[in-house]
């Protein structure tokens, strides 16, 4: 009797079992099975997500696989485009479970870094840095505005988190031991496309000097073309004309508009995590 071979004629119990697999041993499995493979691929779309959102759920929530067509891959027995009947639908790949499971990781570590010399961060504090990911791919300020002003994906909560978040980096940065004393790094860092430049400075491992720093500034040192300077700091990066809001910038002002008065908690945010429980 094989209990594997059983498994595989059920496939709600089959679904169970690969969503507890890691992701390696999820993907070596449908690389050497070729039962589990055609199961896989005949409901693809349930298998990702579940495994997704298991293993990493906020960030499953936060990247959804419909905002990553180039994540996403063909529907392996072409079931059909419900608005292009011609085409084949496009469902989530292994690339956008590794993307997912990747930025859990990097935005755990972060917090994690920053919870030691600074005090740790409120419950809801991950998603809330993730969404401030996803805010940073948007090359538009208007994409990046209509995103932070609706209410259903950003909370109250979710932008006074993220101001404790930016507080927390302030602090980081400012400590001369833990830091080494550079004030100007958070604004840096969060005009860049991507936090895995804030993950690596605070690992140590980016931005240890003040070169790398106006490296990073300028974008025309060493082997950046003079065209490429400020091209992170414009919308489109560099197509366009117009700087490009940084998400701290429109969590400020999205906390000004809904009137939610963040700035007479300063003193609060700062503290929380050395006399919080």
């Amino acid at each position: 009797f094989n209990i594997f071979t059983a498994l595989l004629n059920h496939n709600g119990l089959m679904l169970e079992v690969a969503t507890q697999l890691s992701l390696k041993n999820f993907i070596d499995l449908y690389a050497i099975s070729k039962n589990f493979h055609y199961l896989v691929n005949s409901h693809g779309t349930t298998y990702m997500k579940r495994f997704a959102e298991h293993h990493a759920p906020e960030s499953a929530d936060v990247f959804r696989w419909i905002c990553y067509d180039e994540l996403c891959v063909q529907d392996p027995v072409r079931r059909p485009n419900s608005i292009y009947p011609n085409r084949s639908r496009h469902i989530p790949g292994f690339h956008w479970l590794q993307m997912v499971m990747y930025r859990e990781r990097i935005v755990e570590d972060m917090l994690t870094r920053l919870a030691g010399p600074n005090g740790r961060v409120p419950p809801g504090t991950s998603k809330a840095v993730k969404k401030i990911w996803f805010m940073l791919e948007m090359g538009s300020n208007g994409a990046r505005i209509g995103y932070v002003q609706n209410r259903k994906l950003w909370t109250h909560r979710d932008l006074l988190l993220a101001m404790m978040f930016y507080v927390k980096l302030d602090l980081q940065f400012r400590n001369p031991v833990y830091g080494g004393g550079e004030g100007g790094l958070r604004p840096l860092l969060l005009a860049q496309d991507s936090l895995v430049p804030l993950c690596q400075t605070l690992r140590g491992r980016r931005l240890t000097s003040r070169y790398e720093v106006l490296e990073m500034e300028m974008r025309s040192i060493g082997t950046i073309r003079p065209d490429q300077v400020g091209a992170l700091g414009r919308e489109g990066w560099g197509l366009g004309t117009n700087k490009l809001l940084r998400p701290d910038q429109l969590v400020w002002k999205e906390a000004y508009r809904r009137q939610l008065h963040l700035h007479k908690q300063s003193t609060d945010l700062v503290r929380w995590g050395y006399t919080n429980p």
